[in-house]
């Protein structure tokens, strides 16, 4: 039996299937003995959150001062916080409890009467305290769950009778004078109409409260939800016991082009000076692109990143957010090329064809296509359903068919200016000639000789005329790790020249920052 009016409920009620389905991590708080000690009269019990939200405490007290016991065995009258009993020292309600949570109490009595026979023979004790919770629910306003402990306790001579342990869920906290003690029956303030929050009295123990939610409710996910809905998730999409969560497609797949980043840069050095004559490629532009044998066309490698992110925005755990994207692609309708892209989030290399004239900069941008799809998600724990309409995940970096590319590389491509090309391009001595290509035939001896010409601080085009041109040129935008030799970006985002067993990493100053040697596949750094 559970209330749904917020009214006073006291009777014995075991929460039966409820607690027997509780068995996962998140709705399955520990149990607390409870009941009343027959000597010192303390009262114990627990709040058991087996709701979605995180509740906060706004509000205690005890208007009437309560009897405890001292450090010498005795008891004494003149506490005036009745939830934290001196000796031994005993929890307070919790500032807050998380979903799945509990806070065990134990509240000192203001009356407390023996038998001249013994505690044994009967004694009573009087109660008056209450603590309120404030709860942010999706899909309403805050309720407020104020429990309420009062009237006396008695047992043997004293007769038989059990305090009223009362529950109210009202629209704002109860005022600072509000005193259960004379009357145990009156809310603290405005009941709440139809609540999320309902209760079990007693429940899995003698003086527990267990509460959960019950009734249907639908919002919009394309507003800003916020903290609730975040809660909701996490707590019930997280392969709970007994809640699930599924996803219904209501439109077509939306496709866009997403921000493009930039993924590195790179220069085109020759011995001919900017200027007339000299640089860019002689071609115009009706002309077309060069043809595949030009030597000013470059490979470049560029790292590209798959992303996925649900319309609720940040908050939601890493594995509850996994499992959404499980259920929203098993849900999704897609062609068959994009199924696989879109189940996963990852990063990965991939290369590009870029052509720098003599004597020209290019700079190499990535803008990932993105996927939206939007649908209805249905969330359910046991009597509770929420209904999420235009619930949306972006995928980023996917295919979205067979003539569109998952990233679409730019280039950005200008001629250097002359201060531009004296630093980067012309010998500390001399100008240098462009050197010969590195043949594929290199022997690792010659790659080892070949590193012998390599120096620190060299300008591109002089490792150029040591080495020949690079096979591969690669750009990342990854961050690297302290002295990570499989980092191809240290020293700085200048980015890096691939020979035969040989890699020339350069700075953001376009000058050797480092060399690292693969050989029999193990790979150390040889410079600096």
């Amino acid at each position: 039996m559970a209330l749904t009016s917020g009214r006073r409920l006291v009777v014995l009620v075991v929460l039966g299937a409820l607690w027997a389905g509780a068995g996962s991590a998140v709705f399955a708080p520990p149990a607390f003995a409870g009941g009343v000690d027959n000597t010192t009269g303390y009262l114990s019990g627990a709040l058991y959150n087996l709701t979605p939200y995180t509740w906060t405490k706004v509000a205690q007290a005890s208007p009437a001062v309560c009897w405890y016991s001292n450090l010498a065995g005795q008891y004494v009258y003149g506490l005036t916080n009745c939830w934290a009993t001196p000796f031994p020292p005993q929890p307070e309600p919790a500032a807050t409890i998380a979903p799945g949570g509990a806070s065990p109490f134990t509240l000192a009595p203001n009356l407390l009467n023996f038998s001249s026979f013994g505690p044994a023979a009967g004694g009573e004790a009087g109660y008056d305290a209450w603590v309120t919770y404030r709860v942010d629910v999706l899909g309403g306003a805050p309720e407020y769950l104020t429990f309420t402990v009062s009237q006396a306790y008695r047992h043997g001579t004293f007769g038989s009778a059990d305090p009223a342990l009362v529950v109210w869920n009202t629209t704002a906290p109860p005022p600072a004078s509000y005193d259960p003690g004379p009357n145990s029956n009156a809310p603290p303030a405005t009941q709440t109409v139809n609540p999320q929050i309902t209760y079990s009295h007693n429940a899995p123990q003698q003086y527990d409260q267990t509460f959960q939610i019950a009734g249907h409710y639908t919002v919009d996910a394309s507003t800003n939800l916020g903290a609730p809905f975040v809660n909701v998730l996490n707590a019930l999409c997280s392969k709970a016991a007994n809640t699930s969560c599924s996803f219904t497609q209501t439109g077509p797949l939306m496709w866009r082009l997403g921000d493009p980043y930039k993924s590195g840069q790179s220069l085109n050095c020759t011995v001919i000076p900017p200027g007339t004559g000299g640089a860019p490629s002689g071609r115009s532009v009706g002309e077309g692109p060069p043809p595949a044998s030009d030597p000013n066309w470059f490979e470049v490698e560029y790292n590209a990143v798959q992303s996925a992110t649900v319309s609720v925005g940040g908050g939601v755990a890493g594995s509850v957010e996994f499992d959404l994207f499980g259920t929203i692609a098993s849900e999704a309708t897609l062609k068959v090329e994009a199924e696989h892209e879109w189940s996963e989030t990852k990063t990965f290399i991939r290369k590009a064809k870029v052509f720098i004239p003599s004597n020209n900069i290019a700079a190499v941008w990535v803008a990932p296509e993105v996927g939206v799809i939007t649908g209805t998600l249905t969330i359910s724990s046991g009597s509770a359903t929420f209904t999420a309409t235009n619930f949306s995940e972006q995928r980023s970096g996917v295919t979205k068919d067979d003539l569109t590319p998952a990233f679409d590389v730019i280039t950005k491509i200008r001629p250097m200016t002359d201060s531009e090309y004296r630093a980067n391009c012309l010998h500390p001595s001399s100008l240098v000639t462009r050197g010969r290509k590195a043949s594929k035939g290199d022997s690792l001896t010659q790659a080892r000789r070949a590193l012998a010409r390599v120096r620190l601080g060299q300008t591109q085009v002089q490792v150029i005329s040591e080495l020949g041109q690079p096979s591969l040129q690669r750009f990342t935008t990854k961050t690297c790790r302290a002295r990570d030799l499989r980092c191809d970006e240290l020293g700085g985002r200048g980015g890096t020249w691939v020979y035969q067993g040989l890699a020339v990493v350069f700075g953001t100053n376009h000058r050797v920052s480092a060399v690292i040697e693969s050989v029999g596949g193990r790979t150390r750094m040889v410079l600096p």
